[in-house]
């Protein structure tokens, strides 16, 4: 990729990445969120009203139990003589009464569409002696006994009934709708639960959805401006080699991790002669140009580990990381010829170039800046050479790396 094409994606990831935009899609993220919990809080409270008053439903139902069975002991205690009981006889047979009709008038029984709903307007309206019929007798013989009071054989009548009732015809039937309103509560608080967890799964999927498709992609584009912006930072955009800094920066890490390997690596420093030169004449055009081919001849040479750079206008290095002096030559052979094999034509001339290489090895006692003071002699003595372009300092001294 050129430099004008890295700069072209960049300013687009960073149109992209424009701060406006990044705030609309975060506020439109926690929108979408705000909204599920609004409505999931709407249609909790609504679930829960729906559920409202079902405890006292309960509990008044089973109370109707007590009732016919008080009702039933308190008349035959008042029957046989024990008026100091008449009001709480009348207390109770009032209550049994308002309590049925406050239970007759529930949604459930009156307008409710599930199947415990069905059965509960069954027991009250519907069969053989429904619950609304043998209540109202039950009613009507209690105020009977109560309007007596006197032991007679009406009033025995009346007594025994209320107690058989008690017994077993209304008990059970009361039975029956305790239990129905019990089952209507459990069914409705099991729907509750299962919509929290509806609820609760829809903003997982929600923020799943969103970590996928708005977060992860605009993460991804954020990590690869980084990237590109590091590396704008840290790469010769002619060469597309490491800048200086970069270069030296990046070598001393690597030899750093040599040495705790006890692994020995070489540097190359080369320079292209001819460089001022062309520029005085032709430009950075030309010059460009050629620092572009040399780059590409560097990076073509470069295995995984090493490391490529442009450490000058007409200056370049290469660390040649755990090398072998035998690769290391064959390297700086290599790239000898492919640098003075460039093809640059100007006008109708083709101008060769000048190349000058100095190599030293880093092994494990040998600082990086020491080792590149003595690549500098080396290419210092290669500049001098006109028969040995590439000179390597080793064993203390300057030597032509091919007598090796």
């Amino acid at each position: 990729m050129s430099g004008q094409e890295t700069d072209d994606e960049l300013s687009n990831l960073q149109q992209e990445l424009d701060p406006k935009k990044l705030t609309a899609y975060y506020a439109i993220a926690l929108l979408i969120i705000a909204s599920l919990s609004v409505v999931s809080h709407v249609l909790l409270n609504f679930m829960v009203k729906q559920n409202d008053g079902y405890a006292e439903l309960i509990n008044v139902s089973g109370r109707q139990r007590m009732l016919s069975q008080r009702i039933a002991g308190m008349s035959e205690r008042y029957a046989g003589g024990e008026v100091v009981i008449k009001d709480q006889l009348r207390d109770a047979i009032n209550l049994f009464e308002s309590s049925h009709a406050y239970l007759k008038q529930s949604k459930d029984v009156q307008s409710g569409t599930s199947t415990n709903a069905e059965r509960l307007r069954d027991i009250y309206f519907e069969g053989y002696q429904p619950l609304d019929d043998q209540v109202s007798q039950y009613i009507e013989v209690a105020r009977e006994v109560l309007k007596d009071g006197s032991r007679s054989k009406l009033t025995d009548e009346a007594v025994k009934y209320l107690q058989e009732e008690a017994d077993l015809e209304l008990l059970l039937t009361l039975d029956r709708v305790v239990q129905t309103f019990q089952a209507e509560s459990e069914r409705k608080l099991e729907n509750l639960r299962l919509f929290q967890k509806g609820i609760l799964l829809i903003v997982l999927l929600t923020l799943l959805c969103e970590a996928l498709l708005l977060f992860r992609p605009m993460i991804k584009k954020i990590v690869h401006v980084s990237s590109m912006l590091v590396l704008q930072v840290s790469m010769d955009p002619i060469s597309k080699l490491h800048n200086k800094k970069s270069f030296l920066t990046s070598i001393n890490a690597a030899v750093k991790e040599s040495r705790m390997r006890e692994r020995t690596s070489f540097l190359l420093i080369f320079e292209i002669g001819n460089y001022d030169l062309l520029h005085e004449k032709h430009g950075y055009k030309v010059t460009d140009a050629l620092a572009d081919r040399v780059g590409e001849c560097v990076q073509k040479q470069l295995q995984k580990q090493d490391i490529g750079g442009r450490i000058s206008e007409h200056g370049f290095g290469i660390l040649l990381t755990a090398s072998s002096l035998e690769r290391t030559a064959l390297c700086a052979t290599r790239l000898l010829e492919s640098i003075q094999g460039i093809l640059l034509t100007i006008g109708k001339t083709d101008v060769p170039i000048d190349v000058s290489m100095g190599v030293s090895e880093v092994n494990t006692n040998i600082e990086v800046t020491e080792a590149l003071a003595q690549a500098n002699r080396a290419l210092a003595k290669a500049k001098l050479s006109k028969d040995n372009p590439v000179m390597i300092f080793y064993k203390d001294r300057v030597q032509n790396i091919n007598d090796l």
